[in-house]
């Protein structure tokens, strides 16, 4: 098993178990205590474990993709740039992420002031 399906099994088994504490809040005042305890042990586990993990799966990963996918990413940017046909992208609340020099002139308003906006 990779380093990455392993690291996957550690965050899937983390997500159940907050799942598990958060179904823990209906359990009478006295047993609070414990389910306290048990939160924290959990935190303690991803900060020693799953985060030094994380750190060394994503260093391991960008020395070979660095550079090109800045630059691809570069060559995309310029090409939703330059688009003829007014184009704005929203995510998934309807918000303004980005707007293309043709959909900013056919709006009149700026990229910037657009971006953030619904």
């Amino acid at each position: 098993m990779s380093q990455t399906e392993e690291f996957g099994e550690d965050l899937a088994d983390f997500v159940r178990r907050v799942a598990e504490l958060k179904s823990a809040r209906s359990l009478p005042p006295d047993d609070l205590a414990t389910v306290l305890d048990a939160a924290i042990f959990e935190l303690d586990h991803v900060a020693e474990q799953l985060w030094p993990t994380y750190e060394r799966l994503s260093a391991d990963g960008q020395p070979g993709g660095g550079a090109p996918d800045r630059d691809e990413q570069r060559l995309l940017r310029a090409i939703f740039q330059r688009m003829p046909l007014p184009v704005a992208l929203l995510d998934r609340e309807t918000v303004v992420r980005r707007m293309n020099f043709a959909g900013t002139a056919l709006t009149g308003v700026r990229a910037g002031f657009a971006a953030g906006r619904r």
